[in-house]
C-alpha cells in the first residue's frame, strides 16, 4: 500500500475521556461565574494540569 507499514496503517488514535477537564471546568466555573475561557484556562495551566488550550475550547 503505497510504501506505508501495516501499523501506521491500522493505527487508530485512542481519544483520551475529556471527564476530568468538564469537571474541573465546571467546578471553576461555579465558583467564578464572570470569568471567561482565557482566564479559566489560565488558572487551570497555573494549577499544573497538562491540558492543551483547543481540548479545553472543545470540551
Amino acid at each position: 500500500m503505497a510504501g506505508l507499514s501495516r501499523s501506521v496503517f491500522y493505527y487508530k488514535h485512542k481519544r483520551q475521556s475529556d471527564d476530568e477537564v468538564i469537571d474541573a471546568l465546571l467546578a471553576l466555573a461555579e465558583r467564578h461565574q464572570r470569568w471567561g475561557l482565557p482566564k479559566l484556562f489560565k488558572r487551570l495551566r497555573n494549577k499544573g494540569k497538562p491540558w492543551n488550550k483547543k481540548r479545553v475550547e472543545r470540551v
